[in-house]
């Protein structure tokens, strides 16, 4: 059963992580929107997390025992994926509007929810085979630590060289007004596309 649910809840983040949730204005209300894949990729997508479970599954019953002579079981592995039940928050009737930080899931929230899970998934397969990975007993809690800021440096930076020339980076909406208005003043027109290609933004900064 828990391996079954983990699958829905899978295959219906991967479906939600295809989706786009805006606000716009109606009747001068500020109204949630949600641009949703057609209904064949929800099961398109459950149907892959059902493959994969179940090849998943098979490579368990061939994976060598541990120290109590067990094999960590899909279910037990499948336990972590139930909390992306939480990524069809943003996507309630009225939760969202009462509570508008819920709807950071539908955004770059998401990404650490998948993040979590996985990693919660990862250890628990690790902590089934303690007894092969005597390794493990061997980093002292010191070396954990210094590996563990040092891979979230290494994914920090490569996330802010990914993003710092995108309009992605966070960044204030102060800049955009002020091309606009030089796109105005020098174009004539609201396509500020050629102006940010051409870094207009960039002169006189120094002045």
């Amino acid at each position: 059963m828990t391996a079954g649910l983990g699958c829905l809840a899978i295959g219906t983040a991967l479906y939600l992580s295809r989706a786009v949730l805006d606000r716009i204005v109606v009747d001068e209300r500020s109204t949630r929107v949600a641009f949703l894949p057609a209904w064949p990729a929800w099961a398109g997508f459950v149907l892959v997390a059902v493959l994969a479970v179940w090849w998943l599954s098979r490579v368990g019953r061939r994976s060598p025992r541990g120290e109590d002579g067990r094999r960590p079981s899909i279910g037990t592995v499948m336990l972590p994926s139930l909390a992306l039940v939480t990524l069809t928050l943003p996507y309630w009737p009225w939760l969202p509007d009462r509570l508008p930080v819920i709807q950071m899931l539908a955004g770059p929230g998401r990404a650490l929810v998948w993040l979590a899970v996985i990693g919660q998934m990862v250890w628990v397969v690790m902590q089934a085979r303690a007894g092969r990975t005597r390794w493990l007993h061997r980093v002292s809690l010191d070396r954990a630590t210094a590996l563990v800021i040092a891979g979230t440096i290494a994914a920090a930076g490569l996330a802010a060289t990914q993003l710092t020339s995108t309009v992605l980076f966070p960044a204030g909406d102060e800049p955009h007004y002020l091309v606009i208005a030089q796109s105005l003043w020098r174009d004539g027109d609201l396509a500020i596309e050629n102006n940010h290609g051409n870094a207009e933004y960039r002169e006189g900064r120094w002045a």
